[in-house]
């Protein structure tokens, strides 16, 4: 299944001797054709981008005393990404783009050490539900020219994200089936979830960045920038 990230803002102020104005998005995408990135020709507003269900073999986290080792992460809901932000500069050769979206990444788990100060052990599936969490990628590029054309090559990317709403950790056979230390810790765990998101979310959140990156930046070798100024 392919998705749609829905275009929130109309244009992209370009400042260089390339391109200059403002360009509206609908005249970015117009007339243009991606297919090693859209899984058909689009209207301008609402190009499919297929991520599909993000998949990563395995994760280990060991911060803080806490050991948490996972493998199989799924995370679902990059289909449903909204687009917030979108720009390029030619003077520094630097573009941005942030997102917003709700995810839910599912993975077996298991864990050890301590957490809040407290023992905690388990060995189970996992779920959590990540509601409203936004993306910014800050992205240098160059120009690439190939017969005869002209084309953004994005080379590395910085991120940064911020889940804005809320996040539910739901950790299967806790304690070893322990009810009452699994309510408790999973009461501590969720109402710590910023703590929980900003102290070891990164490296669960990497995979999400890396793809987007990759797939912005062949979509950025898709198209020419001699187009823009047809606009």
């Amino acid at each position: 299944m392919g998705f749609l990230i829905y275009f929130a803002i109309i244009g992209i102020q370009f400042t260089s001797t390339l391109v200059s104005g403002s360009i509206p998005l609908k005249c970015f995408l117009q007339n243009h054709s991606f297919p090693n990135v859209f899984g058909r020709n689009t209207n301008v507003t609402s190009p499919n981008f297929r991520f599909n269900t993000l998949k990563e073999e395995a994760i280990t986290l060991d911060k803080d005393g806490w050991l948490f080792d996972t493998t199989n992460l799924e995370y679902q809901g990059l289909d449903d990404a909204i687009l917030e932000d979108f720009g390029f500069n030619f003077n520094s050769n630097v573009s941005q783009i942030s997102f917003r979206t709700d995810m839910v990444v599912t993975h077996p788990y298991k864990t050890g050490g301590s957490l809040f100060a407290i023992p905690i052990s388990g060995e189970g599936s996992c779920n959590i539900n990540v509601k409203n969490v936004q993306f910014g990628l800050i992205m240098p590029f160059d120009i690439k020219e190939e017969n005869g054309k002209k084309f953004i090559e994005l080379k590395r990317f910085d991120y940064w994200y911020d889940v804005r709403d809320n996040v539910e950790f739901n950790f299967s056979n806790l304690y070893n089936g322990n009810k009452e230390l699994s309510d408790s810790m999973h009461f501590l765990i969720n109402q710590n979830w910023k703590f929980m998101t900003t102290q070891f979310g990164k490296i669960f959140m990497d995979p999400v960045a890396d793809r987007f990156y990759n797939t912005f930046k062949d979509y950025m070798l898709s198209m020419p920038l001699r187009d823009f100024n047809s606009c």
